[in-house]
């Protein structure tokens, strides 16, 4: 409570706008990451539409709409879910209007319930929507994998290039995992991943990285891009011809078919 009369006045901890004071204590510091990491597993469960933010709320599998808008839609941030209704019905033509056809094709098959249920957050890590430590954990797992990823140094491609940063990870129990980001030569997000891949060595992790993100360009139609990797045995791998009886040949050489 005395941290939260002294570092929190009239905002949120979980608002995504809020930025903790440069002179904070390390136990102010800590809660704010937790605030942080719990905020990425909440979700909106939409009952009668009235309270999520169509924009700006995470509600639907898409994330946040608003970063997937098209230039020419016209956005009310204050708009809620319910506003894209007609008749109890998707309102088609409006979201159209506002978002990629992809993503239009996704909100348009969540049904519309007529019963007066209210929105409600729930936690979306669970498929109960109970929160508990272990996903917790691997919540936790999975942003620092991606921070790491986008973390490395980043130079932008040509103009009409996207460029796809990938790297794997180990721990010392041995699990493997691996994430990727793509983005376009301005900077921005177009596309990303995390995978759990098991157990093994690195090498592999960063194999099964490299295969994921040209799976994702092929899926999400990029057709020129430029490929990063920081293993220089996995760029060596994919200049070697002969594959034929390392561990990870099967898969360097699917990843070198794709490029």
């Amino acid at each position: 409570m005395m941290c939260q009369k002294k570092y929190l006045h009239t905002s949120s901890i979980f608002q995504e706008n809020y930025k903790k004071p440069s002179n904070c204590s390390h136990t102010w510091s800590g809660i704010v990451f937790a605030a942080k990491l719990v905020n990425r597993g909440l979700q909106w469960r939409i009952g009668n539409a009235r309270a999520a933010k169509f924009w700006v709320d995470k509600w639907s599998q898409c994330g946040i709409l608003a970063d997937l808008a098209l230039d020419c839609a016209s956005i009310d941030l204050n708009a809620i879910v319910k506003d894209f209704w007609v008749d109890k019905m998707w309102n088609s033509s409006l979201l159209l209007n506002s978002l990629p056809f992809e993503v239009v094709d996704i909100i348009t098959a969540i049904p519309i319930f007529t019963c007066d249920l209210q929105d409600n957050i729930i936690w979306g890590g669970t498929p109960s929507g109970n929160f508990t430590i272990k996903c917790a954990y691997k919540l936790l797992y999975d942003v620092q994998m991606i921070g790491h990823v986008e973390a490395l140094s980043w130079f932008k491609p040509a103009v009409g290039f996207h460029k796809l940063n990938v790297d794997g990870s180990r721990t010392k129990s041995g699990e493997i995992g691996a994430g990727g980001v793509i983005k376009d030569s301005s900077g921005c997000w177009s596309g990303g991943f995390m995978i759990n891949i098991g157990t093994g060595e690195v090498l592999q992790a960063e194999a099964w990285g490299l295969f994921k993100g040209i799976q994702m360009d092929l899926n999400i139609k990029i057709s020129k891009s430029e490929v990063e990797s920081d293993s220089a045995v996995l760029v060596n791998l994919l200049q070697n011809s002969n594959m034929e009886l390392h561990p990870s040949g099967i898969i360097v050489t699917n990843c070198r078919s794709m490029l």
